[in-house]
């Protein structure tokens, strides 16, 4: 598995931009999985979900890693290509990058929204909203010039605690920023 992927051809965004997706990804970013195993984690149906692993597969974001014989069937066993994907800048250029980027963020918020909705569902052990939860919106002031240096430290934190792979302690963290006109409500 690579450590990082440079998405660069619209295919593998636009395979991006559904929720189902995604969360696919980021089980294969932590296993190699057969689609059986997807769909009962996922609670989807086999059928349903193979057809989201072949569009993840026809893009190139995952790839088969092994075969298993069960039987007369052969179980194709995927993994993620890489443990982290990135955005080439010439993806988001005019208005076809525009409409990709709006998908791609809407997806992820979107599956945030699920994600969020399945841990109140169904918190795991020890679970304490005060404690575990970071929950805020801001408004940062960070000059165009300065908007670079603001990414790459948030690049850093997000490499220094990216590290490890021991499921019991994983985090998730849904990260969006944009530069925002002034509120007009504001006096």
């Amino acid at each position: 598995m690579l450590p990082q992927l440079v998405l660069d051809d619209p295919a593998q965004l636009k395979a991006l931009a559904d929720p189902r997706r995604m969360a696919i990804l980021r089980l294969l970013i932590d296993a190699p999985l057969t689609s059986a195993q997807l769909a009962e984690a996922l609670e989807e149906t086999v059928p349903r979900l193979q057809y989201h692993v072949n569009e993840l597969h026809r893009a190139e974001l995952i790839e088969v890693v092994d075969q298993l014989l069960r039987g007369n069937l052969v179980q194709r066993v995927y993994r993620a290509r890489a443990r982290y994907y990135t955005l080439a800048s010439s993806l988001l250029q005019g208005e076809a990058g525009r409409e990709h980027l709006q998908q791609s963020a809407s997806a992820l918020l979107e599956r945030a929204r699920d994600d969020l909705h399945r841990l109140f569902q169904r918190p795991p052990a020890g679970f304490d909203p005060a404690s575990d939860l970071l929950h805020t919106q801001r408004i940062l002031y960070v000059a165009p010039e300065d908007r670079p240096r603001l990414h790459q430290r948030l690049r850093d934190l997000l490499a220094e605690f990216s590290q490890g792979d021991d499921p019991q302690h994983r985090y998730q963290l849904t990260l969006l920023g944009w530069p925002t006109p002034r509120d007009p409500d504001a006096k």
